[in-house]
């Protein structure tokens, strides 16, 4: 799977939104999006075929918006597995997407930090 992230959609929020605007759904994205890759991994340690697709499912449109693209086509892929049941090609993409969330995390704040979003 790809590894990208799309600076242009944290633009966008920017312009149209502002700096305080970003600034809060960078933050919120920061301390719900480890929480639920944390829900997931513990889903599929469990077998959890529901609890997986629940918790992949709510990190999909908040990593879009935010243009964590990578991590959004993982966890949509990993909800798709989890509802057919194939926990087991599940497991490498939850790696994947707990490393590419740590990425887009990482170039979040960097985009912040560089356009004063405070």
């Amino acid at each position: 799977m790809k590894e990208d992230n799309s600076e242009p959609a944290l633009e966008l929020l920017l312009r149209a939104g502002g700096p305080k605007l970003l600034s809060g759904m960078i933050a919120a994205f920061s301390e719900s999006a480890p929480e639920r890759i944390a829900r997931a991994e513990s889903a599929l340690a469990r077998n959890d075929a529901p609890a997986l697709a629940a918790a992949t499912h709510s990190l999909k449109s908040s990593a879009g918006q935010l243009g964590a693209t990578a991590l959004q086509r993982a966890v949509t892929e990993i909800e798709q597995l989890a509802l057919q049941s194939r926990m087991n090609e599940a497991r490498p993409l939850l790696t994947f997407a707990a490393a590419q969330l740590e990425i887009a995390l990482s170039w979040m704040q960097q985009f912040a930090a560089d356009h004063e979003v405070k």
